[in-house]
């Protein structure tokens, strides 16, 4: 499903909206998701990958990517297994467990994303490297999330 998504910050961040180089950073991003148009799954949050900072002597990739709502309803927590795989290299990503509760994110209204910064284990690459969007692919699995239905009320997690 291809949706217009507005990119702003998890709650818990939103005091960084005071920093030009975060604005900055959000209107980046912004702009390119207006440039590149997803098809998202229905019925449960993306992940889009944005790009990735691997450090050998720390054996970490920082990941920049963005959790995308494009259902119907606004979510207040999040639950999920973060799987990120190389294209090109022959190195593994750990798998990242994500647990973002209300306190962290909020709310994360439909048709928005948000954006985050992760550290993961990496193995088998031998030097610092840069990594851009079409580098890595990822996915979320084993979802659970939970939801503020269209009246107000919080759905159990599904």
């Amino acid at each position: 499903m291809k949706k217009e998504i507005k990119i702003g910050l998890f709650d818990s961040h939103k005091e960084q909206l005071n920093i030009q180089a975060v604005v900055d950073e959000v209107k980046e991003i912004q702009d390119f998701f207006d440039d590149v148009k997803f098809d998202y799954e229905e019925n449960t949050i993306n992940f889009v990958f944005l790009n990735g900072q691997y450090c050998h002597v720390k054996r970490t990739i920082l990941v920049r990517g963005v959790i995308v709502n494009p259902t119907v309803e606004d979510i207040i927590g999040i639950q999920a297994k973060l799987k990120l795989k190389f294209k090109y290299e022959d190195a593994q990503i750990a798998v990242a467990t994500l647990d973002f509760p209300q306190e962290f994110i909020g709310r994360l209204k439909s048709g928005t994303g948000s954006l985050f910064h992760l550290e993961i284990p990496v193995r088998g690459l031998e030097s610092d490297k840069n990594f851009k969007y079409s580098d890595i692919e990822g996915r979320l699995e084993d979802v659970e999330l939970l939801k503020i239905n269209s009246i107000g009320e919080v759905d159990e997690k599904e």
